[in-house]
């Protein structure tokens, strides 16, 4: 089994807030796996970049020189940006072969400090991202339905811990279960029920026909 490549990335910055000295602060704590993964439910479905940020930590200070008034705290929210592909299976890890086979599709989910979060299809954000209700920081629920294919989480969190990705646009099952249940394919299903009635109409008389035929001429032999 492929083990995923993770690129690590730190920033470094200092900060002054009003009544705390803060040092030693990472401005962002980050990191990228270059792997494929697929939606267990459609296969089809598949990243091979994902981009991964966390919260910061920093130690803030009230004074400087007693490092008893220093406390660890963790700065900003969380974000994941993951590149789509196609065409690879997974746990595939080459580098250039997962350059060549991205779609262009970009999805972002952003989850601030204050619990606030937005979910980008490509450059298209999405009409609904809520925490509320949600356990976990990688959680969220969401309604994407304002973009072409978007889809919605149905007011249950979908949460980074349980698949590979979140993904907020329908998938292909999706859409075959909703052109079944359609209008048009009630009438397409009406339509054959119709069609099909019509034409073993007449098998039925005919055989009618058939057995008066037989009485009648029974009758004139009988006299």
């Amino acid at each position: 089994m492929n083990n995923p490549r993770k690129i690590f990335l730190a920033f470094a910055a200092a900060v002054v807030a009003p009544s705390f000295l803060v040092v030693n602060v990472v401005d962002a704590a980050a990191f990228m796996e270059v792997i494929v993964k697929c939606l267990p439910e459609d296969p089809d479905v598949c990243i091979g970049e994902l981009f991964t940020a966390t919260p910061s930590p920093a130690i803030m200070c009230k004074d400087p020189d007693t490092l008893a008034t220093c406390e660890t705290m963790y700065m900003g929210g969380y974000s994941w940006t993951y590149d789509f592909v196609e065409g690879l299976q997974e746990g595939t890890d080459d580098f250039d072969a997962i350059e060549a086979a991205k779609t262009g599709l970009s999805i972002t989910i952003d989850v601030d400090d204050d619990a606030t979060c937005k979910v980008l299809i490509g450059d298209e954000i999405c009409s609904v991202c809520s925490t509320e209700g949600c356990n976990s920081d990688s959680s969220i629920k969401y309604d994407c339905t304002n973009i072409d294919n978007g889809g919605e989480s149905f007011d249950e969190c979908a949460s980074m811990d349980d698949e590979p990705f979140i993904y907020p646009l329908r998938l292909a099952s999706e859409e075959a279960l909703e052109s079944l249940d359609s209008p048009a394919a009630d009438d397409l299903a009406r339509s054959g029920e119709s069609s099909s009635a019509t034409k073993s109409s007449p098998r039925v008389v005919l055989g009618t026909e058939m057995l008066l035929s037989l009485l009648f001429f029974g009758i004139l032999c009988l006299n």
